[in-house]
């Protein structure tokens, strides 16, 4: 079963972040020392079986020891309509990969992401259309390892 508290986290590894979409999974990993969060593409999500296998390939080429899932709540900590979703997914993921899930608070992260990525200069729209989803999920993760 996935957890919230940190103290659950394995104390070492890589960690894979994914912030869960309707139609997207946006995609970030730390280094092994877990100081950093990288933003990768965006995954454009169709069946489960063609996510579970690129979600494979990022766990193998990258050495992954657990995962991150980004935890939709409201600013009072109430659960949002993506709440059920996120959490059945991080059930999912858990249970295929057999390696441990955190769900992770995520409030602000997709604004947080796009106003990162607008102040360089980017559009609104280009920024939706450019891994908007993997920038929020490499905010969720950089926010985790801060709270380490």
């Amino acid at each position: 079963m996935p957890f919230r508290k940190l103290e659950q986290l394995p104390s070492s590894g890589k960690i894979l972040c994914l912030d869960v979409g309707k139609k997207t999974l946006g995609i970030a990993i730390c280094d092994k020392f877990r100081t950093i969060a990288t933003a990768y593409p965006t995954i454009r999500r169709t069946k489960w079986k063609v996510d579970k296998q690129i979600i494979a390939k990022y766990i193998e080429e990258n050495t992954i020891e657990c995962f991150v899932v980004g935890w939709p709540v409201n600013a009072d900590g109430s659960k949002s309509s993506s709440t059920d979703a996120a959490e059945s997914f991080a059930d999912t993921l858990e249970s295929t990969f057999e390696m441990p899930v955190l769900l992770f608070d995520e409030t602000y992260s997709t604004k947080q992401a796009e106003e990162a990525m607008l102040s360089t200069g980017m559009r609104r729209k280009k920024a939706k259309e450019r891994n908007l989803d993997s920038v929020a999920a490499s905010f969720i993760l950089q926010n985790l390892l801060e709270s380490l």
